[in-house]
């Protein structure tokens, strides 16, 4: 019932973006697409731990549990549809794909999670004095869950599959970005706020017992956010 609710949601959001963004994108004005690659230079998922589980005192402690890591190791593929409106003032849609993640490693156990986002953007765009020099977004992403693969392991016993029908597929979180151009070159630094998801009780289906995966005994309610750079490269 909650997915069912979900979807629908995640529709109605879709649905209120073609309908604001159609009527700027039909009307006469200047089209540009653009290609980006880049990397999140910090990327932060940050999840409590699922009391109603009953966590033993041998299992990972209680508390937040935060995961950071730099520059390289998720990376990001924009494309970009900019459409003018008036003046200095243009419409962004199209997509973007990011990947998010994290890396636990102590003595005896490990846990390792890849997600990779589709990303949908409603964004604004003022291009300062329009000497397309100077950009700055600001706008609102609707996010859907593509894939995610969950590994894990304590002492000798290792359990590793994908995950994704076990998590949130749709989530939406502001976005910010900041870009300077060189002719058809630019570099863009961009803010993604935090978007929240949860997950469903997989343990019995999991090759660990609960109390020894992080994810099981964390990720039931999470959120993730980051910040990066993108190489932008103007196709027309």
């Amino acid at each position: 019932m909650n997915s069912t609710i979900m979807r629908v949601r995640y529709i109605s959001n879709l649905l209120c973006v073609f309908a604001i963004s159609l009527p700027s994108f039909r009307a006469a004005g200047q089209t540009r697409m653009f290609f980006s690659v880049g990397t999140n230079v910090n990327t932060e998922l940050t999840a409590s731990p699922n009391l109603s589980l009953g966590i033993s005192n041998n299992s990972i402690s209680t508390g937040s549990y935060t995961t950071e890591y730099n520059w390289g190791k998720y990376l990001r593929f924009d494309f970009t549809i900019e459409k003018r409106f008036f003046g200095p003032y243009y419409w962004l849609t199209g997509l973007k794909i990011n990947q998010t993640g994290y890396d636990y490693k102590e003595s005896v156990y490990t846990s390792t999670l890849r997600n990779v986002y589709l990303s949908m953007p409603l964004l604004a765009r003022i291009n300062l004095n329009n000497a397309n020099s100077v950009y700055l977004d600001i706008g609102l992403l609707q996010n859907y869950l593509a894939y995610s693969h969950l590994k894990e392991s304590f002492q000798q016993s290792v359990a590793s599959q994908n995950i994704g029908t076990h998590l949130s597929r749709f989530s939406t979180c502001l976005y910010f970005e900041l870009g300077v151009a060189f002719g058809r070159l630019g570099m863009h630094m961009f803010i993604q706020s935090k978007a929240f998801g949860s997950s469903k009780d997989f343990a019995d289906s999991w090759g660990l017992d609960r109390n020894r995966s992080l994810f099981l005994l964390y990720y039931h309610n999470y959120s993730f956010k980051s910040n990066g750079m993108l190489l932008t490269y103007r196709l027309r």
